[in-house]
């Protein structure tokens, strides 16, 4: 999603942190996930919010990106793990808006209502700076970017976001989605995953109320299959199902093999579509062919997102949408005694079985503004008898037996040691013992300090950094290959070879007007938020690194002194209304920039003081001329 150019197995580990820095400290990345499946984190840099759903899932699969010009959203059936974007049989639907060309603009505000009230559910303060706040400030801000973008008309195809879990069922809103005229004769079911065999009515008596009231009427079941020995298949689907379908009307199974394109493709995709002789409906997303995935009861609904694409039959779009099915084996014969039926039921398949951390374990956050550091642990009413929370390696934080009745919150020093992305959390209840990771969250992002291969850069690796043409962790990373070559070089004896003249006044001048004139150019890119901006003018390749390195290693103060005047009107020059077009405001941007003019000018005001030279008259009349 962050489009990198490097891969953890595939690049040298220092390019790769580099690039998921960068890129990750110039959006705002935040993952709603269940609560039982919020326990993995790889970086502090991005949130896990975890959400509670009474009597379901957090099962949606929706993926929400925003650049300057153009904005996307992603509802498939994968999950945001490596089988879901690289293994698994999965399918995806894209909803589209651009600045300059109508778009689907309305269904991407849609989209984001949704995600707001999955964000209601997320545990959390949103009162307080933190990641709730955060998530909530992005939708909001995505909002505003977008709303004013030109909508595309409703002729020809449409794709509707169908969304589960809150009020109508899917199979209601499937519904209203239908054209009127002649109701569906067919429909045509894909699921991986399906409920125990006495819901299996409930499905079907779903299924009819969107259909015609009178045959002839079909459905086709598309069930996930595996060949056995001597000759016997397994159909990984309930015959209950299959069984009360043909009480409604006539049915056809076909065998989805587990061979797609030469290659093995689990089936994990969920499809549903609903025809007649005129128009034909895809609804594909998130939904299994179940209770909970399609809301049939009260009792328990899954939240999910799907979109549902009308097209008329024999249309291009209705041919294009026809060639997503997954290959398809044979007809099967429900007589046929070489059939096994044994499905996989949705909490099995889903991972919805697995424990939850119970939700008095509210939110760990890292406050790593606060001097020194520290822990935050929220914890709320209903906590088990009897727990403890530890790091990873076994180090202990707090217990049940050290917990003060009464009180919501627990602070811990967390100085000069690694900070966890997950806690571990014990406890007991029910009679038995029970575990669960809890991801950690940072309080500020721009309070995080960058990666160690970043920190204190030279002044020179920041000029050949900032001077070069090549991506920011590509240059990085060859310069710090450079600074480990070197520093494995015997002392060089020969003088000729001891002389660098790169620190020639003149030629160093130059590299540096480079420099500033690319950092200029890097500031200039669309911003969409105050992060972003932050770690653009505070992060290790930013004006502050710059300043501090001209102050600390310039050869004379008159050279560090015009640097810095230097570096003070660069950012000076900045067009604020370049950067704004990823939608911070002008104002926001100018603020930022003046602040860290300010910064520059503090850093110089020693050198100021004494100076009466050119240099020095000359260094006065830029900072005047930077804060006017």
């Amino acid at each position: 999603f962050i489009q990198m150019d490097t891969h953890p197995s595939e690049t040298e580990a220092v390019g790769y942190l580099i690039e998921r820095e960068e890129k990750l400290a110039s959006v705002r990345a935040c993952v709603f996930a269940d609560r039982r499946h919020a326990q993995t984190k790889e970086s502090m840099r991005w949130d896990v919010l975890p959400v509670v759903v009474s009597r379901g899932a957090q099962h949606a699969k929706i993926s929400v990106l925003c650049w300057a010009d153009c904005a996307r959203v992603i509802i498939g059936s994968g999950n945001l793990t490596e089988p879901g974007y690289r293994k698994n049989l999965e399918v995806f639907g894209c909803l589209e808006a651009t600045r300059g060309e109508a778009g689907q603009v309305r269904e991407i505000l849609s989209s984001v209502d949704f995600l707001e009230r999955v964000a209601a559910l997320a545990l959390g303060d949103e009162t307080r700076p933190g990641p709730k706040r955060r998530a909530l400030e992005a939708l909001s801000d995505l909002r505003k970017h977008v709303r004013d973008w030109p909508q595309a008309s409703e002729r020809g195809a449409r794709a509707v976001p169908i969304f589960g879990g809150f009020s109508e069922s899917v199979f209601s809103q499937v519904g209203n989605a239908w054209p009127g005229g002649s109701p569906p004769r067919t429909a045509e079911v894909l699921s991986p995953f399906f409920d125990e065999a006495s819901n299996s009515p409930e499905m079907i008596s779903g299924l009819s109320g969107v259909m015609a009231k009178r045959r002839p009427r079909e459905i086709d079941f598309y069930f996930p299959a595996e060949a056995l020995p001597e000759g016997k298949t397994r159909v990984l689907a309930p015959l209950a199902l299959v069984r009360a379908a043909r009480d409604f009307g006539d049915v056809k199974i076909f065998e989805v093999p587990p061979e797609q394109g030469n290659e093995l493709r689990p089936l994990h995709a969920k499809m549903f579509c609903l025809s007649n002789d005129e128009w034909r409906l895809f609804l594909v997303g998130s939904s299994n062919f179940t209770r909970a995935g399609f809301g049939v009861t009260n009792k328990a609904a899954n939240i999910e997102a799907n979109l549902a694409y009308l097209v008329r039959k024999g249309d291009v779009e209705s041919n294009a949408l026809e060639q997503v099915w997954p290959e398809v084996g044979r007809e099967l014969d429900v007589n046929d005694g070489g059939l096994l039926w044994e499905p996989t039921f949705e909490e099995e398949g889903e991972g919805e079985a697995a424990v939850a951390l119970p939700r008095s374990f509210r939110e760990a956050l890292y406050d790593a503004g606060n001097k020194p550091p520290r822990l935050i642990l929220s914890l709320g009413d209903g906590l088990p008898r009897r727990w403890r929370i530890k790091v990873p390696d076994g180090e202990e934080i707090i217990n049940s037996d050290g917990w003060r009745a009464g009180a919501d919150e627990f602070t811990v020093v967390w100085k000069d040691k690694p900070v966890p992305f997950v806690l571990n959390v014990q406890w007991q209840g029910s009679g038995a013992e029970y575990a669960a990771d809890w991801p950690v969250n940072v309080v500020e992002l721009s309070h995080l300090p960058p990666p160690e291969e970043l920190r204190n850069l030279k002044l020179d690796e920041l000029i050949e950094i900032l001077s070069s043409t090549r991506p920011l962790h590509i240059a990085t990373a060859h310069v710090l290959r450079k600074r480990a070559k070197h520093s494995a070089v015997d002392i060089q004896l020969d003088p000729h070879k001891r002389v660098n003249t790169e620190t020639f006044l003149l030629r160093r001048t130059k590299r540096v007007a480079i420099a500033l004139e690319r950092l200029r150019q890097r500031l200039e890119r669309p911003v969409m938020n105050v992060e972003a901006l932050e770690w653009r003018l505070r992060g290790p390749v930013g004006p502050r690194a710059m300043a501090a390195a001209f102050r600390r290693e310039a050869v004379t103060e008159a050279e560090s002194l015009f640097f810095l005047a230097e570096l003070a009107l660069t950012l000076s020059r900045v067009s604020v209304h370049e950067t704004a077009r990823g939608g911070l405001s002008p104002r926001q941007i100018e603020e930022s920039i003046r602040a860290s003019i300010s910064e520059v000018e503090e850093l110089a005001s020693p050198l100021l003081d004494p100076a009466d030279s050119a240099i020095g008259a000359y260094a006065r009349e830029a900072f005047r001329k930077a804060t006017s």
